[in-house]
């Protein structure tokens, strides 16, 4: 049985980190050989091989093309799927980020097989065959599902597991593999690229996060609270009980439903702490819950409690980081 792992790459080059997440998850689930599938262009592989051997890839392989450099869905997909083909791996992982979920149906559809979207655990059951296990109804209830088909597929969203701690004893065959790829094969040309300049565009990657509930009751308060996360240098995010109050948009949302972050410092404001929103933040470092409820379940997990109104409180601290 063979297990492979498509990494991606961002636009300068770097693995996606998720990468390395999937390796660490798959080193302590399967014990048969791991590899990783790479598209590359012609820029220099050195780091990336370094960052999978650390991480307890057994094999690399290098997809080769010129027409890689840039992602492109429709080369992309031909070009894992000719290694596909080749390596013919039991189980297929990629990261849920924006170009993952974009590809893996695609592949998945190719080979005729199921894909899993967005887990956020993954194990193999008593027969060996994964059990990818998502949330479902909402964020209400969480699914384990089993494929039917081989190669079974799964997509597991950025940061629900930890990066394994690097070793730099292993060491991993590296392949290149020559992959043939007009051009032509393309129907999407890139013209420019503008840079997302969003103030939430790096929300999984922030140290600190300042995260607004139902509680915090008035757009007013929330406009406080993004004023306090910028005077931390954080960013904010919100509850799905705040995206359904229309008070902002769903792309800061935090949970089993929206993002899952891992930041130094999350302060949790007027967030009751349901198990999906729970899903989506109990990595963080350093948990500070503001509640005026002592019995909110967000208590269970907060490093610091502070219970009180939340709109007598926030202007303190407001005031208290301007003095520092």
């Amino acid at each position: 049985m063979t297990l492979s792992i498509i990494a991606l790459r961002s636009r300068n080059n770097k693995l996606e980190k998720v990468a390395l997440e999937l390796l660490g998850k798959a080193k302590r689930f399967y014990n048969e050989e791991i590899n990783v599938i790479v598209p590359i262009g012609s820029s220099d592989s050195n780091e990336i091989i370094a960052e999978l051997e650390q991480a307890g890839a057994d094999k690399i392989f290098f997809l080769k093309n010129e027409h890689l450099e840039k992602y492109s869905t429709n080369l992309y997909r031909e070009a894992i799927l000719q290694a596909l083909r080749k390596i013919q791996p039991d189980i297929i992982l990629t990261g849920a980020t924006t170009n993952g979920r974009d590809l893996a149906p695609r592949i998945a559809s190719a080979l005729q097989t199921g894909l899993t979207a967005d887990c956020t655990e993954l194990s193999l059951n008593e027969e060996n065959k994964l059990a990818a296990t998502r949330p479902t109804f909402g964020g209400s209830l969480m699914a384990t599902i089993l494929s039917r088909k081989i190669p079974q597929m799964a997509t597991v969203r950025p940061k629900v597991f930890q990066q394994p701690t690097p070793n730099k004893d292993n060491k991993a065959i590296v392949e290149i593999i020559d992959i043939n790829l007009p051009e032509t094969s393309s129907n999407v040309k890139e013209i420019n690229f503008r840079p997302k300049t969003l103030e939430n565009s790096s929300l999984e990657e922030a140290d600190i996060i300042v995260a607004a509930g139902r509680g915090i009751k008035t757009a007013e308060n929330f406009k406080l609270l993004s004023k306090f996360a910028e005077k931390l240098g954080g960013k904010i995010a919100a509850s799905r009980g705040l995206v359904d109050m229309k008070m902002c948009n769903s792309n800061i949302q935090i949970g089993q439903t929206g993002k899952t972050v891992t930041p130094k410092i999350y302060i949790a404001c007027g967030i009751s702490g349901a198990t999906q929103h729970i899903e989506g933040m109990k990595g963080s470092q350093t948990i500070i819950a503001i509640n005026n409820d002592p019995q909110a379940p967000i208590f269970q997990i907060a490093d610091y409690k502070i219970i009180g109104d939340l709109s007598e409180i926030l202007p303190m601290l407001i005031e208290e980081v301007k003095r520092n």
